[in-house]
């Protein structure tokens, strides 16, 4: 990397180099059986120049041709565009511990008799179709640029996701479980997921209107996603968002405070600095309900006139190349501040309601304006704070800046989500219109 360096000198105003390397392995059960045992390296380098107040950028998987992948960096300048941004010079040697090296002796045959524990847990109480995918690695990032800024950071993670699957449909009640290494998943855990499928099991029709709506920790980024959007900074700049004038000003409930918490070791891929080379700290997005905060990368900072807040990050919600991506604003680390009543009683306070346990569509609505228009799978339905079965056909639809004004409860335990980093406890809302077919 410092050779390429070298060349960049002598034809760029500024330069960033980034590697980025994983080593992945996947078991998959199906069913309860095995079906898929995967290993997959990927490994590539992505480089972004400033020449005259223009930004390029240029991708490659391999350094075995660097003077072909700075001719591609120079060629993507035709693009014009536009940037007065200047990539940081960063010196914190700080460490996080993201990285536990206990991962490199996990075996698949480890995994594979934890994957048949778990089944064998759930066989003994339940008739059900039981699916589980393990997936767990390392992941490495280095940054180094013309500012002299050269940063290393190392990352394990170990993911368990199960799924029961209730009769004759597509979707199940999910349990998910992260970690830095290799942990057994606790039999109550399960035991609780059991206990809410069966009660599940009883197919009702429920009556449409307004009712409480108890979103789980999974289903709840239907509802972040459209947040993150609304306070990112290039919705922010493009004036794209309602928020655009509403810092300070309230939007939710007083008993949501949502914050981005990169040094937050609790949980895997901490960080120090973003993908690009800037220093991150906690960020205050909504407290007691109040805006507080928008966020920001390099290149939207530049176009706002302000500071990059750390949350500059190369991600797509569709996967791919990861070097390949753009660093874009991003929440990589979010989290809901927990409430004071557990997830059993949050059930007990609804004397009429849903629990949202899955959705479809969630990309449906004006995601940047906070609309949403989702079905719901499954859909557990309680009465008098009891769950009495299972609707199908079910959808709900509104506005997130109406719909968390009214919160009830904010349950009092974090629980990791399908985005990594990320954390939330289940929320029930009040007057959400809910409508059954």
């Amino acid at each position: 990397m410092k050779e390429l360096f070298n060349q960049l000198k002598t034809n760029v105003d500024q330069a960033e180099l980034y590697h980025y390397e994983s080593v992945q392995h996947e078991v998959t059960f199906q069913n309860g059986k095995l079906t898929e045992l995967e290993g997959t390296i990927q490994s590539g380098y992505s480089l972004r120049i400033i020449k005259d107040n223009t930004l390029g950028f240029a991708y490659t998987k391999t350094l075995t041709n660097p003077a072909l992948f700075l001719e591609s960096a120079l060629n993507s300048l035709k693009a014009g565009t536009r940037t007065n941004l200047y990539f940081p010079e960063n010196k914190n040697s700080k460490k996080l511990r993201n990285y536990d090296p206990g991962i490199e002796n996990i075996t698949n045959n480890q995994v594979v008799d934890e994957c048949r524990r778990i089944i064998g847990i759930f066989k003994e109480k339940l008739d059900a179709k039981i699916d589980i995918r393990i997936l767990y690695g390392t992941e490495k990032i280095q940054i180094m640029n013309s500012q002299g800024t050269e940063l290393t950071d190392e990352f394990s993670s170990y993911l368990v996701l199960c799924e029961v699957v209730f009769p004759n449909t597509a979707g199940g009640l999910y349990y998910l479980r992260r970690a830095k290494n290799y942990t057994p998943v606790p039999d109550r855990d399960l035991n609780d997921l059991i206990e809410m499928y069966k009660k599940g099991l009883n197919e009702i029709k429920i009556p449409n209107g307004k009712m409480k709506v108890l979103f789980l920790p999974t289903s709840l980024y239907v509802l972040l996603w459209r947040l993150q959007s609304g306070t990112a900074g290039n919705n922010i700049y493009h004036k794209k968002s309602p928020l655009v004038d509403k810092i300070g000003e309230k939007i939710f409930s007083e008993k949501l405070t949502i914050y981005d918490d990169p040094l937050n070791e609790a949980y895997p891929f901490a960080r120090c600095f973003d993908d690009e080379g800037v220093s991150t700290n906690r960020l205050m997005i909504v407290e007691k309900g109040v805006l507080k905060n928008f966020y920001y990368d390099l290149f939207y900072a530049d176009k706002m006139g302000v500071k990059s807040t750390g949350c500059g990050y190369k991600g797509a919600a569709w996967g791919g190349e990861f070097a390949a991506l753009k660093p874009v604003p991003a929440l990589e680390h979010l989290i809901i501040e927990p409430g004071e009543k557990s997830l059993k009683e949050l059930i007990r306070l609804m004397d009429r309601g849903i629990i949202v346990a899955g959705v479809l569509g969630a990309h449906s609505g004006n995601i940047p304006n906070g609309d949403f228009s989702i079905g719901i799978e499954p859909c557990l339905y309680v009465e008098n704070g009891e769950i009495i079965g299972r609707a199908k056909n079910t959808m709900i639809a509104g506005n997130i800046y109406n719909v968390m004004k009214n919160v009830v409860e904010v349950e009092n335990q974090l629980h990791p989500t399908f985005m990594a980093g990320k954390a939330f406890p289940a929320i029930l809302f009040d007057e959400i219109m809910v409508v059954s077919a």
